[in-house]
């Protein structure tokens, strides 16, 4: 069987190499960015855990019902 010398490859080894370095920096990219934020959520349940539960209930509850508002006045048309 005869061997074309112009047999295309399906990715390039170049196209391979700049596809994996894109990557490898953009996770860099993503750990180095969020990393510092995930030490913030320890401080973060420190607070919650202060917080009095009927004012928070209270609040969700208000909350609740704004996106219920928007979903009713974007409904409606008005």
């Amino acid at each position: 069987m005869p061997v074309n010398p112009k047999r295309i490859l399906p990715f390039p080894a170049t196209t391979k190499l700049r596809r994996n370095l894109f990557l490898l920096i953009l996770l860099g990219l993503g750990v180095y960015f969020f990393l510092p934020q995930f030490a913030k959520i320890e401080h973060a349940f420190q607070v919650v855990s202060t917080l009095k539960i009927p004012l928070v209930t209270l609040s969700m509850g208000a909350q609740v019902l704004s996106y219920l508002g928007s979903g009713y006045l974007l409904k409606d048309g008005r």
